[in-house]
């Protein structure tokens, strides 16, 4: 049954501001505002006028308004639609001559922690046994295993962490930094300002690139698995993200790697596989 017919069309509906609602300082009746401001959400819900980016903070308005919910949210949980708790990004990783399919899933974001997380999987095969591999998530697929999947934790570089590495047990020299800085294009006119140890990269969210950092913490689902032979997650990734395309261009990074193999670079591409705007958020109050 449809039970969205309106008198006339509303080509942009989706565009119309909604209902606004005057929150009191009393105590709040059972169902928060009045009737008549609940009624007309619930309506352009089921007509299907509110939609993509807009839904969230409707939300955030229908729940303010029905159940006397504060609106603002506890945690910011996303930059834009394309980098968000439930985003995923699909692609490769290559190194040489060998190309391996990756798909990584963001399962939380809180951006005034700079934090962020998710899981990482690569599936391949082996194409060269006659060097001893050090990336996890780059050419290190043994052949008992082939398909690996690992939950990594990063930075966002901003207002909290800066382009220099600040663990030393991750093995990287201000010098590394700057030179896998350098790897993206658009991270090089940041270069000078960047070697300043108080540079920080205000208003990342509002910029086309947001850069991170990106750590392997263990494997999935066992986390007991530390090691696994013939391949190590003791390095991390340098991230570039532009929001705007939805592309992400990452350079991994190991001290053993970079020390031996000085001509060997891993380079990860991925693309942010659509959602329709569609994701899946909880939150309690």
């Amino acid at each position: 049954m449809d039970t969205c017919n309106d008198a006339e069309p509303r080509a942009n509906a989706v565009d119309e501001p909604l209902p606004s609602v005057v929150m009191s300082n009393t105590t709040p009746s059972p169902t928060g505002a009045s009737p008549q401001t609940s009624n007309a959400l619930e309506k352009d819900f089921a007509c299907g006028r509110v939609m993509g980016d807009t839904l969230s903070s409707a939300l955030d308005l229908y729940y303010s308004a029905r159940y006397a919910i504060a609106s603002p949210r506890l945690l910011q949980t996303h930059f834009s639609s394309k980098l968000r708790a439930g985003s995923r990004y699909r692609g490769t990783q290559t190194s040489d001559q060998q190309r391996y399919n990756v798909e990584v899933m963001v399962k939380s974001i809180d951006m005034s922690e700079s934090f962020i997380c998710g899981y990482l999987k690569i599936e391949g095969h082996i194409a060269r046994t006659s060097s001893v591999d050090y990336s996890l998530s780059g050419i290190g697929l043994t052949p008992e295993h082939a398909t690996l999947t690992t939950y990594f934790e990063g930075e966002i570089i901003g207002s909290k962490y800066t382009f220099q590495t600040r663990h030393e047990s991750w093995g990287a020299s201000e010098k590394d930094d700057l030179k896998h800085w350098g790897h993206f294009a658009s991270w090089r006119p940041l270069a000078r300002q960047a070697k300043k140890n108080n540079f920080h990269y205000k208003h990342s969210e509002a910029r086309e690139h947001i850069y991170m950092r990106w750590k392997e913490k263990f494997l999935v689902p066992d986390h007991r698995v530390k090691e696994i032979s013939g391949a190590s997650f003791e390095g991390f990734y340098y991230i570039c993200f532009n929001q705007v395309a939805g592309i992400i261009n990452g350079i991994y990074y190991h001290s053993k790697t970079d020390t031996n193999q000085n001509n060997r670079v891993q380079n990860l591409d991925l693309d942010w596989v659509p959602d329709s705007g569609c994701y899946a958020a909880m939150e309690f109050r």
